[in-house]
């Protein structure tokens, strides 16, 4: 992929976004666009500090970008489904590892989770299979060691091709490894995809197979409710995000990066 980018978009690949056609469609801490390089359609992701926080932090360290491309080789190592990195650039000196790029293949015929479930009138037997089939992958996902540690629909892309379903994992520069997740832990990681109740026992029974799928669901279920009412307090975001943290001190576990 390299040997398609001009001299000038390797040495400012910021470049790249303002290719002919290329579509910005998230632009907020990090800029997000599908562009075109050749004949290859392709994600480009720009990773950038918020602050001088954020840049004395990374000073000393990789950069997203080098976490996200190494991550989704581990997950292509161990068998899961994420789109294959192209190219990766990161900034050099002093502070450089606070900005950095990373292009991801597209992926035709995949639709994002957040999609098939905003559906206000599913099928309710094609849609009891695919929360099923989503617990069976996101079990084998975390039995692996697997932390995506921001699960959200948005972040999961399904397929439909016979009579099952896969998935496919995007944003994986948050992710980490370790030997075992506990309960809490596998909650915890699932917590953010804020599943329909209705489907959370058929999920469960999947997803925690040794554990009591209908008590387990009630546990999701009155997190997802707790940390909803905590962003409608006033600072609530700020709130909530303390509530998430307490809770990563209380289910801490050593993990590594891929």
């Amino acid at each position: 992929m390299f040997d398609k980018l001009a001299p000038d978009q390797v040495s400012k690949p910021r470049h790249l976004f303002k290719l002919p056609g290329a579509q910005v469609v998230r632009d907020r801490r990090n800029l997000t666009a599908k562009v075109s390089i050749g004949d290859w359609p392709v994600w480009i992701k720009l990773f950038r500090p918020s602050d001088t926080l954020d840049r004395l932090l990374y000073a000393r360290r990789s950069g997203k970008a080098v976490y996200a491309w190494n991550a989704a080789m581990a997950l292509m190592k161990a068998g899961f489904c994420t789109p294959r990195p192209l190219i990766g650039l990161r900034r050099t000196g002093r502070e450089g590892g606070a900005e950095g790029i990373v292009a991801f293949e597209d992926l035709g015929g995949h639709v994002s989770l957040a999609r098939l479930l905003a559906d206000e009138s599913p099928d309710t037997a094609a849609h009891a299979k695919l929360m099923f089939a989503l617990g069976e992958c996101l079990r084998s996902f975390h039995d692996h060691g697997f932390r995506h540690r921001d699960l959200r629909r948005g972040n999961i892309l399904v397929a439909h091709s016979g009579d099952g379903w896969s998935f496919c994992f995007l944003d994986l520069n948050r992710l980490r490894i370790q030997r075992r997740l506990n309960s809490m832990q596998r909650l915890r990681e699932v917590e953010k995809l804020n599943l329909p109740v209705l489907d959370l026992p058929t999920f469960f029974d999947a997803y925690m197979p040794d554990e009591n799928s209908a008590r387990m669901a009630e546990t999701y279920r009155d997190r997802v409710e707790y940390a909803d009412h905590l962003e409608h307090l006033p600072q609530g975001r700020m709130v909530r995000k303390a509530w998430y943290y307490a809770w990563e001190l209380r289910t801490f576990s050593f993990a590594r990066r891929p």
